[in-house]
């Protein structure tokens, strides 16, 4: 190692890397070393999707775990994009709304217009409209039985079909919008 550019870059890559060990990423730039860090990588660990898993979990980091997520799915290999995608996928229908909404956005603004993303995403949303179909079925089943427990389970599976739709509706209200 010497001064030379190239250098410079694999030194503040690895002081990224330890960074984000550390306690997140603070800048843009910081976003963007890491990105390229991940995309060029010969192999993305598991420990890759759980360190973007962990600040898409974090409030103050949430823009950026999705950021680095959506890098992965644009520059990757079909297994590492779909890996990547799946997690945004999953984080555009979770409970939590504050993660939900900007990773529907990403979904819908950022990636749904890529040719080569439209079938894996309206697969997943037709699967989620599939189960949440479902449970509606079980909601109108358990309602025609008689007996307390049919109720109770009735009313039990009435709640799951209102998480799940509150969960999967904005992600396909989106899409039908792009």
């Amino acid at each position: 190692g010497g001064d030379t550019a190239e250098d410079g870059t694999m030194i503040e890559k690895e002081n990224v890397t330890s960074a984000v060990r550390d306690g997140g990423v603070d800048t843009a730039e910081e976003v963007r070393c890491l990105a390229e860090l991940w995309t060029t990588a010969p192999v993305v660990t598991g420990a890759v999707y759980e360190l973007a898993a962990s600040l898409c979990l974090d409030a103050g980091q949430m823009a950026h775990g999705l950021q680095l997520l959506r890098a992965l799915v644009l520059e990757r290999g079909a297994e590492d994009r779909d890996r990547a995608l799946l997690m945004l996928l999953q984080y555009a229908v979770c409970e939590d709304v504050i993660l939900r909404g900007p990773a529907v956005r990403m979904v819908a603004e950022s990636l749904y217009s890529k040719d080569f993303l439209v079938d894996s995403i309206e697969a997943f949303a037709r699967g989620g409209i599939q189960h949440t179909l479902t449970l509606a079925s079980r909601v109108v089943t358990g309602q025609e039985k008689n007996g307390r427990n049919a109720q109770e389970n009735a009313e039990q599976e009435a709640l799951s079909f209102g998480k799940e739709l509150d969960n999967r509706l904005p992600l396909l209200v989106a899409l039908s919008c792009e």
